[in-house]
């Protein structure tokens, strides 16, 4: 991920998110339990948002310090995902997706039917509306409620969402 100061923030199995400057030199590395296996995320305010295996979600001032820690009931291997509201939301192999307040409070979580691993990055339309993917696909209104769930995927998971100029798009290896 690139900060809007263009500070590099790049995750490892080593269990070490880095940050490096826009001029390739070390600027700071953080320690985390786990190795990180997805892309870190970076909010409006400077603010990056990583997982790490040992099931955490983790928010990191610009400056390396920790700004808070959120524990799933499971693994996580995706990107969160950030709100117009600042809401982040993560997916967990336990079977549920996650909205973590920004501050680092747990605002709701959904729960997949059968606990399918939720290891997709979910997508967030215009109008605040989750969109959150294993076998089956959940559209949740902001709130938490879910809205629809809709079967798309009989024995596998699906890629991320994401929505462009309002049509929601997805992948499988599926024919």
């Amino acid at each position: 991920a690139i900060g809007s100061d263009g500070t590099i923030y790049i995750g490892s199995d080593d269990f070490y998110l880095r940050a490096i400057n826009p001029d390739g030199s070390f600027k700071w590395r953080y320690a985390a339990d786990g190795p990180i296996g997805s892309s870190p995320t970076v909010d409006c305010d400077g603010i990056i948002y990583f997982v790490s295996s040992d099931s955490s979600l983790r928010a990191i001032n610009p400056n390396g310090s920790l700004r808070w820690r959120y524990v799933t009931g499971g693994p996580i291997a995706s990107s969160p995902s950030i709100g117009s509201d600042g809401t982040v939301y993560i997916g967990s192999s336990d079977g549920r997706l996650y909205a973590i307040n920004p501050d680092g409070s747990r605002k709701w979580s959904v729960s997949f039917p059968f606990d399918y691993p939720v290891s997709s990055s979910p997508a967030i339309g215009s109008d605040g509306t989750i969109y959150a993917l294993t076998r089956d696909l959940r559209i949740i209104n902001p709130d938490g409620d879910v809205d629809e769930t809709i079967t798309l995927y009989k024995d596998e998971e699906g890629s991320s969402p994401m929505i462009r100029n309002g049509v929601l798009y997805t992948a499988t290896t599926s024919i």
